[in-house]
């Protein structure tokens, strides 16, 4: 079995990719990749960009939070059926867009 500085080489990899989705680039990373998985399409870098400067949502102007709860939550809207980013929205108008 291989080992990297004396740790399992699988234990040494789980470590490695715990610490690099904590940093800038391993979020931006991730986050891209979950929008990929939910058929977002476009040019990722561009709707990273607006996402991450948009600090009140674009229909009721609310102060955007980030985390996994609450009303005020920063989500991005697209369109379902055609992959399309729209606008960065709080949870709340996001949910009665539909």
């Amino acid at each position: 079995m291989s080992e990297i500085k004396g740790i399992p080489l699988k234990q040494y990899h789980r470590e490695y990719h715990k610490k690099y989705r904590l940093t800038p680039k391993g979020l931006k990373s991730e986050r891209i990749a979950k929008w990929k998985v939910r058929g977002l399409i476009g040019d990722y870098e561009e709707i990273y960009d607006v996402y991450i400067n948009t600090n009140f949502c674009e229909e009721c102007h609310i102060p955007l939070i980030e985390g996994l709860y609450g009303f005020n939550r920063k989500v991005l809207d697209h369109n379902h059926e055609t992959g399309e980013f729209r606008n960065v929205l709080c949870c709340g108008c996001n949910t009665r867009r539909g």
